[in-house]
């Protein structure tokens, strides 16, 4: 039997597949939504177009969602927080793919997989090709980041770790001079091997 998770007033919770029963050129697959990436959302959409709608490159409004996601705006910071402190006693699970980035862009609260997520659908709908890469290190902790197709070559970004290390969030994102490459790859390809993905 199917098990539920009490949704709270005013919020509703949909899950959904993508089928195509028509072909979609190669070239354009990773702007679909998936189950985790809901860039098809109205709100998200909207709002992405609010942030880096009036840039013109993809670098431009790449750096511009990235720097939405380590420092909030009027609305609210986003916080890394795990989802059985989000809603103690309802969700038993500190992580998972339970919320979406709509979910994530209004309640500003989530971990690893929602900053992830939000990053993807937010650039997806400037028309930019991002991944989801995640794996598990050698504790069975997992962690997820992006790579993002900027100038014929596919950029590493972790939202997460810069929003939870500000001061220093350019090191996180191979979208600024300040990126530790080094760094990066130890602490993320070298630690993350376990279960490792690569995905839209």
């Amino acid at each position: 039997a199917p098990s539920y998770i009490p949704v709270s007033e005013n919020w509703s919770t949909l899950v959904f597949n993508v089928s195509c029963a028509e072909a979609v050129p190669s070239n354009l697959v990773y702007l679909l939504p998936t189950r985790d990436v809901n860039c098809g959302n109205k709100y998200v959409r909207d709002y992405a177009k609010h942030i880096a709608g009036g840039l013109s490159t993809d670098t431009e409004k790449a750096v511009k969602i990235f720097e939405f996601l380590v420092n909030g705006d009027a609305n609210g910071k986003f916080v890394y927080t795990y989802y059985n402190e989000i809603y103690p006693g309802i969700l038993e699970q500190s992580w998972n793919t339970i919320f979406m980035p709509s979910h994530f862009l209004v309640r500003r609260q989530g971990v690893c997989n929602d900053f992830a997520e939000l990053f993807a659908a937010m650039c997806r709908t400037h028309g930019m090709d991002v991944k989801r890469k995640s794996g598990d290190d050698s504790t069975g902790a997992g962690h997820q980041w992006n790579l993002i197709y900027l100038d014929g070559a596919w950029k590493r970004v972790d939202a997460t770790w810069a929003n939870s290390n500000p001061t220093i969030y350019k090191t996180f994102a191979e979208l600024y001079p300040e990126f530790d490459a080094t760094e990066f790859t130890t602490e993320h390809e070298n630690k993350y091997t376990s279960n490792a993905t690569e995905e839209y």
